[in-house]
């Protein structure tokens, strides 16, 4: 698990994971300014937690997470998520049933009580896992699973602080297909509005200087960057449509072009400048 936010997010997420009997390991990789463990630790014994205290990325906090874990099935989320009393149960379940798949992707469902600005966020980012979740070209680190063997094969992606889409896209290239998970998690989030513009940018810098692009592939995709928010609204809401979820979202759809901007400006700089000089825990 990762986490950058309040302790008070983390135990609600630990709170849900703590009567799950499946679970064997469970590790916090925090990036967070205080360390939850001093208010968390006694509350949840069972949970190794992971305390950073330098600038360290979210795919660096995640992977450092999964190197202290032991299971051959290891399940992803982040202390925003909040996962379902049978979360544990039917992430194995969705291996056992794909036992050639490296990862499986699961659902996320928005919180009742959204904000604008929580809904915005989901819509970005989160729509096109709302279940039922009939096929996978991906998985998103809020709620995935990965068998051990399969990541700890892509150990140079991992050590690189590779994203977990550059994981799929690997597999994909090996032949290898990802499989879906009926395991949910509700996303709550936990950011105001500055942080969140913040991380869209970051995140969309270093999703496009991580990609491995060459000079010409760079250069064209700068160039695309001037049409891409209005690219990824438009797939954000065609992601809505598709599962019934367009008038429960529609509050946020002002956020989520404005996220989206702010992602597209976060492309541009990546393929031009490539990665900030300084990382940041978003």
């Amino acid at each position: 698990m990762t986490s950058c936010e309040s302790a008070d997010a983390l135990r609600v997420c630990l709170a849900a994971l703590s009567p799950q009997r499946e679970r064997l390991d469970v590790v916090v990789s925090d990036g967070s300014a205080v360390d939850p463990a001093k208010e968390l630790a006694e509350v949840f014994g069972w949970v190794k937690f992971m305390h950073v205290d330098q600038p360290t990325t979210v795919p660096e906090l995640r992977w450092s997470a999964l190197g202290q874990t032991r299971g051959d099935v290891v399940g992803v989320i982040e202390a925003q998520a909040i996962p379902a009393p049978d979360w544990c149960a039917r992430t194995l379940a969705a291996h056992q049933a794909n036992p050639s798949a490296p990862a499986c992707a699961g659902g996320v469902l928005p919180a009742a009580d959204a904000s604008w600005l929580g809904l915005g966020l989901y819509l970005c980012e989160y729509a096109r896992f709302a279940p039922p979740l009939l096929s996978a070209d991906s998985v998103c680190g809020l709620n995935c699973s990965f068998k051990r063997d399969a990541f700890e094969a892509c150990n140079d992606l991992l050590e690189a602080g590779a994203w977990e889409t550059q994981l799929c896209e690997r597999w994909h290239g090996e032949g290898k297909r990802l499989a879906t998970s009926d395991a949910s998690v509700v996303f709550s989030n936990t950011l105001d509005w500055r942080r969140a513009i913040a991380q869209r940018y970051h995140y969309g810098r270093d999703y496009a200087a991580c990609r491995g692009l060459n000079a010409w592939q760079r250069g064209l995709y700068s160039a695309g960057s001037v049409a891409l928010a209005g690219l990824l609204t438009y797939r954000n809401l065609n992601a809505a449509g598709r599962k019934g979820l367009l008038s429960r979202l529609a509050p946020g759809l002002g956020w989520a072009l404005v996220l989206n901007t702010v992602w597209a400006a976060g492309e541009l700089t990546g393929y031009v400048f490539g990665r900030a000089s300084r990382r940041r825990i978003m």
